[in-house]
């Protein structure tokens, strides 16, 4: 009689199992090769914030002359310090350095037909720099520098606790959130006075060195906003939102 060979291995294929039409509308719904999104964050109406940056830009032809006789000029003036520093040799070494780096300095934007500039520049709040296809990338905590007249990216850096007072109205919560947060980064604390404490104030504020400043305020909300204030004059108080009567 014939035994079956322990060795061999069985053939026989499983039936693939069906697609059900639950899984059919998600294929549908997703576009082969797409990537989720890096932050699903809910989007914040910030305000237009600009400042202008010291960055390269092309030299017109016009401009590349113009920086070439720059250029004489200011070997011609290092050259005549030279010649002048025995008068004072101290006064004449420190001109003689600027000398120098200004020659350095407009040497490479002659030979490069690139300089550096102040240019304006725009923040867009939530976003990551760019993807492959030139649109902001969004993100909740990062926010990113966009040249103006070139529309690249400059460079990518947190929301700080300043910017996000640019959003008013806030609520009292959120509010006390970034006034508590730019109190901490600036090394300080906030907290109610002990009552062993011989200050008479319901709150207090610690800097890093221990000294104690006293805030008189009724809430720690506002005692927050207080205390910021006093750290960073030119803040603005977030107010917070006024309900609606129904």
């Amino acid at each position: 009689m014939n035994r079956p060979d322990p060795t061999q291995q069985n053939t026989t294929m499983a039936k693939p199992r069906k697609t059900t039409d639950e899984e059919k509308e998600q294929m549908l719904e997703t576009p082969a090769g797409a990537a989720p999104a890096e932050d699903a964050a809910p989007r914040l109406d910030w305000p237009a914030s600009t400042e202008t940056r010291e960055v390269t830009v092309v030299l017109t032809d016009e401009e590349h002359i113009n920086v070439g006789f720059d250029l004489i000029k200011q070997i011609n003036r290092t050259a005549s310090l030279v010649a002048s520093k025995k008068a004072s040799a101290k006064e004449y070494a420190i001109q003689i350095d600027e000398s120098k780096e200004k020659e350095t300095e407009i040497t490479e934007a002659y030979q490069t037909g690139k300089a550096r500039r102040r240019v304006a520049c725009t923040w867009h709040f939530q976003t990551n720099g760019f993807d492959s296809e030139g649109n902001l990338i969004p993100h909740s905590e990062l926010k990113t520098l966009v040249r103006d007249d070139t529309g690249e990216k400059v460079e990518v850096v947190p929301i700080t606790a300043e910017d996000r007072q640019l959003i008013l109205p806030l609520g009292e919560e959120e509010s006390l959130e970034v006034n508590m947060e730019a109190i901490i980064d600036a090394g300080y604390s906030l907290m109610e006075t002990p009552n062993e404490s011989d200050l008479d104030s319901p709150f207090v504020l610690t800097d890093p060195d221990g000294n104690e400043t006293p805030i008189d305020a009724d809430s720690k909300a506002e005692a927050a906003a207080a205390a910021r204030r006093l750290l960073i004059p030119d803040s603005a108080e977030p107010e917070p939102e006024e309900s609606e009567e129904e």
